[in-house]
């Protein structure tokens, strides 16, 4: 097949999806262009085609939806010359742009969380795009079942419709030494390491992380070291930093920032639990990556998480937005070896038989193949 991708060339989700067909099949990859984002490593074969928006203001929104006539012309033209097969948008508006497209091959769309989890539910403009996106795609793809029913409630059809996870390179992604092994990584450490991989944006709730800490140290007496990395949200750095100050807990909290991919599995290996409680999620991919390495996870008690998982068994719940909760959660962990090590286990175990980079990846491949095999 001859693939297109309109998607963001800064994510590293795209990356990793791109990775796969490109083993297989020709594929290129329409984005527009971040200059202040951090480049993101494609495989040498895809054909990266970015272009800058027509208008370079502050607003990055602005600028994408003023070039939007500009880009579907360039993308048509992607379209012929290039004799594509089937176009794979993946985000939103990446979508609204496919939606423009006259064009006689397939169109998927793939899901994004908080797009639809969140601004579809207080900005209008997000409603019209997602509506006439479903309108206009072929097939739909998303990675649970609540971003599922996100889709039906603005348009989407039930038919064609498919749950399709990121999926986790469990090439990459394994554990440091062997599971369950007699001493525990918290067992063989004098001070616990928490890490939070995910933004620092409001949506990822890091006062909550902040205030969790403090009582971690003043309540429960644990000595600890708490890392973040996060490749967005950085405005929103300085005013964490003095939290963490008003608190006094500046010296056990290490803001990294932005980390490469391909040394994600170094920090989950290094730290002993992760910690993501966001207030709106969709089978985030980070959770099944820290799994994977053999580091347990709490997690927000959110609908996504009864798809796959189980709290106490594959990972432990905290109530949303929940200082106290979240806190008595990783204490109970920390205390508990045999909790941790039936964590470490049973997580490890459901991403390596249900959740699999290579298996996911095939499951989308025979969907854009019958797609294709349709039109001809």
């Amino acid at each position: 097949m001859r693939i297109l991708y309109i998607a963001d060339s800064s994510s590293w989700h795209n990356a990793k999806w791109t990775e796969y067909f490109s083993e297989k099949h020709t594929v290129f990859l329409f984005s527009d262009f971040k200059k202040e984002y951090k480049p993101v490593h494609f495989q040498e074969n895809i054909k990266i085609i970015q272009v800058p928006p027509i208008f370079d203001t502050p607003n990055r929104h602005f600028n994408k939806l003023i070039s939007l006539p500009f880009y579907i012309r360039k993308v048509k033209n992607i379209i012929e010359t290039e004799h594509i097969d089937i176009v794979h948008c993946v985000a939103l508006y990446y979508a609204f742009l496919g939606s423009f497209l006259k064009v006689n091959i397939p169109i998927i769309y793939t899901q994004q969380g908080s797009e639809l989890l969140v601004r579809a539910k207080t900005s209008w403009f997000y409603r019209f795009m997602a509506k006439r996106v479903f309108r206009r795609v072929d097939t739909v793809t998303g990675d649970s079942l609540v971003i599922q029913a996100a889709g039906l409630l603005y348009g989407a059809s039930a038919h064609n419709n498919y749950i399709v996870q990121n999926g986790v390179d469990l090439r990459q992604f394994k554990p440091g030494e062997e599971l369950g092994s007699t001493s525990s990584q918290l067992e063989a450490s004098g001070k616990v390491r928490l890490y939070s991989p995910r933004g620092i944006t409001p949506l990822y709730n890091i006062d909550t992380i902040l205030n969790a800490l403090a009582i971690l140290k003043n309540k429960y007496e644990v000595h600890f070291v708490c890392q973040f990395t996060f490749g967005f949200g950085d405005e929103y750095l300085t005013s964490y930093k003095e939290k963490a100050k008003a608190l006094d807990i500046e010296d056990n909290v290490d803001w990294i920032g932005y980390v490469d991919f391909s040394e994600m599995p170094k920090y989950y290996k290094n730290n002993d639990i992760t910690i993501s409680v966001p207030s709106s999620d969709s089978s985030p991919k980070s959770v099944y990556e820290s799994m994977a390495c053999g580091t347990p996870v709490v997690v927000s008690d959110l609908a996504w998480v009864k798809e796959n998982l189980s709290d106490g068994h594959t990972v432990l719940c905290c109530d949303v937005k929940s200082a106290s909760s979240l806190a008595y959660k990783l204490n109970s962990l920390i205390e508990s070896p045999v909790l941790y090590k039936r964590l470490q286990r049973k997580a490890f175990d459901i991403v390596n038989n249900k959740l699999s980079y290579e298996k996911e990846m095939q499951k989308m491949e025979l969907i854009m193949k019958s797609l294709v095999n349709g039109n001809k």
